[in-house]
């Protein structure tokens, strides 16, 4: 949620200027309800449609920067943006387009009472084209409860996260499953054989300053899977990219796991797991 007293901090906006001729990512203006901010960048991905199973571009503005090489590792780059980006000093709105640029709706939450699922709209106006991989081009919408004047020049992320995995995600797979098993069992000394070298630095400070069992819980925090597995992998020559599902007490969950690749091998980088929704 952003609230309205971090309205300073998202850089409060009167209505925009047109944007200059060389920007690169968004500019502009977004408000919805009580909320109000100054658009300073966009990161463009194919993903499936909020409404239906057919593919579309989906663009997400802030009031950031946004560090495009990190999300671009990320199997479900939404999961990303919505799990590790956004905050409530950090916005996301996701504008949906067809695969030709063709601008279709809406998504985003701000609040309660300040969001919508998916929305589109008759007095929306675009003249985004999809031009050599890139969305280039400005779009626009007013009304009293939401309205945006956006330009954007963002390039659509590559689908290529890498060569392929085998069943169970090969040796990256092997470590993320010693990874799991640590976790569940509260192994502080199976983690350190399975995190990247910073993680285990981490850990370490926990134990030397009495705090290893705050440290497990840290760990463990939102997993709620009693079984994991990886689903399937994607590695490149720096990291490795696993879709995992899950079950536990809360049902079933699914989500990604990032390996780096560092001096003693493949190494649990960060671990995100959601509800599915059925």
């Amino acid at each position: 949620m952003i609230p309205v007293t971090a309205l300073a901090v998202l850089a409060l906006l009167a209505p925009a200027p047109p944007a200059p001729a060389d920007v690169v990512g968004a500019k502009g203006r977004f408000h919805a309800g009580d909320i109000q901010f100054g658009v300073s960048d966009a990161y463009a991905f194919r993903t499936k449609e909020s409404l239906g199973s057919g593919q579309v571009i989906t663009v997400a503005v802030s009031n950031v920067g946004i560090l495009e090489g990190n999300i671009d590792r990320w199997v479900d780059r939404k999961q990303v943006l919505e799990k590790r980006f956004k905050d409530d000093k950090t916005a996301a709105i996701y504008f949906e387009f067809s695969p030709e640029g063709n601008y279709r709706g809406v998504s985003y939450y701000l609040g309660p009472k300040n969001g919508c699922g998916y929305c589109s709209s008759s007095t929306s106006k675009s003249a985004v084209k999809l031009v050599g991989g890139r969305l280039v081009g400005s779009f626009s919408d007013e009304k009293p409860d939401i309205g945006w004047d956006i330009q954007l020049d963002v390039p659509v992320a590559s689908d290529d996260l890498g060569t392929p995995l085998p069943a169970g995600g090969g040796e990256p797979g092997k470590v993320y499953a010693a990874y799991a098993a640590a976790v569940k069992a509260r192994d502080a000394a199976g983690l350190k054989q399975t995190l990247v070298a910073q993680r285990v630095e981490h850990l370490t400070g926990a134990e030397k300053s009495g705090r290893t069992n705050a440290y497990l819980d840290f760990v463990s925090e939102g997993r709620y899977v009693d079984t994991v597995r990886v689903v399937k992998g994607f590695m490149k020559p720096t990291h490795a990219i696993l879709a995992v599902a899950g079950e536990g007490p809360v049902g079933k969950r699914g989500g990604q796991v990032l390996l780096l690749k560092e001096a003693n091998g493949w190494r649990v980088s960060d671990e995100i797991l959601d509800m599915v929704m059925e």
